[in-house]
Order: structure tokens, then sequence, then C-alpha cells
């Protein structure tokens, strides 16, 4: 569904206005589709909620902390626990492990947008689901503002399948998790990078 997300938002804008990805609430799809012919009424078992697809901009500084409190569970801003995991489009890659300290929480590693580190410091347009943009599942502890309402998830999915049959589901390694060792290297660079910019 991310896909077809980023997808029909890279087809409906102009280049200067097109996300860098797309991404929605795990809790947002109720249902798997079979395989074989796909029909609008299995996507409306999925996709159950009729959220309507939004394009958000905001900081990688925001990003970052959204991702983070994602992957422990727990919103870094408002120390509120987050309802859901996500799933994300091409164009987004997320490594995470598990805590120096325990096996129980999730650390997030890294996150690359468009083959780069993210930069905090930089702005990144994506598409979501309005229910998400509106602090949804806790994702993002502060609603975004002004959204201007898209189409429905349900037909967005319905149009990209028609179009692109068949689908290919096989999984990329966009959400990846990674070793303890790898955490730890990550948590002394980044260390490391906060040491040297004081």
């Amino acid at each position: 569904m991310n896909s077809a997300m980023l997808t029909y938002r890279l087809n409906g804008t102009t280049p200067d206005a097109a996300p860098d990805f797309a991404l929605i609430n795990a809790g947002g799809i109720r249902a798997t589709i079979d395989e074989g012919p796909v029909t609008r009424g299995e996507v409306l078992t999925a996709f159950p909620f009729g959220n309507a697809l939004v394009d958000v901009t905001t900081s990688g500084e925001r990003l970052w902390a959204a991702f983070e409190g994602i992957i422990a569970g727990v919103n870094v801003e408002n120390g509120k626990a987050v309802t859901s995991f996500l799933q994300i489009s091409r164009g987004l890659r997320i490594e995470y492990g598990p805590a120096a300290t325990n096996n129980t929480t999730n650390v997030l590693v890294s996150v690359t947008i468009g083959g780069k580190p993210l930069d905090k410091a930089a702005q990144y347009k994506f598409v979501t689901l309005d229910f998400v943009a509106g602090g949804g599942d806790n994702f993002f502890s502060t609603p975004f503002e002004n959204l201007v309402l898209l189409d429905t998830l349900d037909e967005v999915v319905v149009r990209h399948v028609a179009a692109t049959s068949p689908v290919d589901i096989a999984l990329d390694g966009r959400l990846n998790a990674v070793s303890r060792c790898k955490v730890g290297r990550a948590a002394r660079m980044a260390k490391a990078r906060r040491a040297m910019s004081a």
C-alpha cells in the first residue's frame, strides 16, 4: 500500500512538490489479501477506515524523533505509548535493534531517505494518512495542521493494483532489524558526533 501511495503522489505532483516517501500505521491494516485476483471487497476489508491520504512536510529532526518513538514504542516528545508500528515505502530505510541494556526495547540505529542519511536540519515531504498526520497512534505528538485531504487509501490501492498487476510483494529490507553490535557502534558514532558539535 505504501508503494501505491507514493506512486499516486509522484504521478500527481510536480517534481519540486513530490514526496520523498510514504508511511502508514500498521494498525490501519486489518486483513491480508490472498494471492490471486484482488477485489475491491478485499481491499475494503484490509483498509476499512476510509482514511484519506495527505501530504506533509516536516524537519528531519521531527522525523528522527517520531521514528525513534515508533521503534521504542514510546513517543520521545510526550512520553506516551506509540500504539502501532509503521509500514514504509521505497525511498526510506530504517535500521533498528535491541537496546544495549535489555532485549525488550528496540532503538533506532539509522534512517536513510533517498539513499542519504537523514539530515536533522533538512525538510522532508512525505505522504501518509490523515489519521497518522492528525496524531493517530501517537506517531507524532503534535498533529499537523491545514491538511488537504486527497483520495482515500482504498481508492488508491484499487487503482494501483489495476495498473501494476501482477503486484510485486517481495521484501526489500526497508525496515531492517540489526545486531546489538551494530546498535552499539551506531551509539558510539552518535556520541562522537555530539561531542564534535558541542
